[in-house]
């Protein structure tokens, strides 16, 4: 999930050399889980639960305690074992034991946008339910808050192509890709 190939292997002390950032893809393919409870401490990336109910594929899902107004989520970086995950960065809620929680995938857009999936859902129920009034109503939101992200996000550059000097940055997704030079 976070790895580029490249061959041949370049040389581990090459001179001129490009790094390059990339995002992934999330699959939304696991189901929620939220069995037992956790402990939790503010300042620290290690999250432990009551049960041994967690494995090794919970890396790069996303981890939220429950129950809490306007708590954060954090992705998970590493599965010490069954009852202990690290955190990709520090948690900053409040320190708690026994509290409920919730890991599961999210879909790679900000939170501010993630009810327009709500939004999209809903007008196709009531598409197929030829109830064209609510349909209406649901992919005007859509629409909404579609055009709001377009305009908050559309020139946002995801992927950089960097050389040893920081001073020159180029983006990957630019067609055609201006010639590298410095």
């Amino acid at each position: 999930r976070d790895e580029i190939g490249l061959w041949p292997i370049p040389s581990a002390n090459a001179t001129n050399s490009l790094n390059v950032s990339y995002e992934p893809q999330l699959e939304l393919s696991m189901n929620d889980v939220t069995t037992g409870t956790v402990t939790v401490t503010s300042g620290s990336t290690t999250i432990t639960c009551s049960s041994n109910a967690w494995d090794a594929s919970f890396v790069g899902r996303w981890f939220n305690i429950t129950g809490r107004y306007n708590e954060a989520w954090y992705q998970i970086a590493n599965f010490d074992n069954t009852a202990k995950l690290e955190l990709a960065n520090f948690y900053g809620g409040v320190s708690g034991s026994n509290l409920n929680y919730v890991i599961a995938d999210c879909p790679d857009i900000p939170p501010d946008y993630h009810l327009g999936l709500v939004y999209y859902a809903a007008y196709n129920f009531y598409l197929k339910r030829k109830d064209m009034g609510s349909a209406e109503l649901y992919n005007g939101l859509f629409q909404e808050l579609l055009t709001e992200y377009r305009e908050n996000y559309a020139s946002k550059q995801t992927g950089l192509v960097q050389g040893q000097n920081d001073k020159y940055r180029y983006s990957i997704f630019m067609i055609p890709p201006p010639p590298i030079t410095g």
